[in-house]
């Protein structure tokens, strides 16, 4: 019931990974261990999240699987839902009290994930169950600050409307947002946070986002959009 393949993986592994929800349900019932991980770690109800398969993830937690369980590298499965964008996912798991701000081994949430692969409709129920919004990862970013520099409008407009702060600075040289989409010639970037209210003017040294855009525009023949 318990055995498993090299890597460490078992029959209600291979289960959840391919959304067989009757076979994990049969499986439960028949003892199969809901938290047994391979041998990197992963479990059934994180490649059930990965995957997006919300019945399965369902019938995990009924079973009382860790919602919470990592795996070597620190990713749970909270995060890698996020990451994916599966949203039916990330709320179910919230609701089973996963812990929102939980960080992998390199020092990153749910919500950065998130926002820095593009996944806005994630955002909004990730902010409400109490993540992070402005804070400053191992690698001196923020959630919205790496959603501004990929282009992710979704994300940042919901970032916003989570309250974050449009006109933050970071770094030594006090980077806005503005400027990191100015700087990259990301004009629909610029004009979703403009309608947030942006400051035009604020500098980054002696450049504005204006001389910033103009530079970008020239170099690259045309901007981003």
């Amino acid at each position: 019931m318990n055995g498993a393949l090299d890597g460490g993986y078992t029959p209600l592994f291979l289960a959840a990974q391919n959304d067989h929800a009757v076979v994990v349900a049969v499986l439960l019932l028949a003892g199969a261990h809901a938290n047994k991980a391979s041998t990197n770690g992963t479990t059934a109800i994180f490649t059930a999240a990965q995957h997006g398969h919300l019945k399965v993830v369902a019938a995990l937690i009924d079973a009382r699987a860790e919602v919470d369980k990592a795996l070597n590298d620190g990713r749970t499965p909270l995060l890698i839902a996020a990451q994916m964008g599966h949203k039916a996912v990330v709320v179910a798991l919230l609701e089973a009290g996963a812990k929102v701000n939980k960080l992998s081994a390199e020092g990153t949430s749910p919500l950065y994930m998130a926002a820095e692969n593009g996944q806005g409709s994630v955002i909004a129920p990730l902010l409400k169950a109490g993540a992070e919004a402005e804070r400053v990862m191992t690698d001196g970013r923020t959630a919205i600050l790496m959603a501004v520099q990929n282009g992710h409008e979704e994300a940042v407009a919901a970032l916003l409307e989570g309250g974050v702060w449009v006109d933050g600075a970071w770094g030594e040289r006090m980077t806005t947002l503005l400027i990191v989409a100015a700087q990259n010639g990301r004009t629909r970037m610029m004009a979703v946070l403009l309608g947030a209210g942006a400051s035009v003017d604020k500098p980054r040294g002696e450049y504005t986002p204006c001389v910033l855009h103009f530079e970008a525009y020239t170099l690259n023949s045309k901007p981003k959009l």
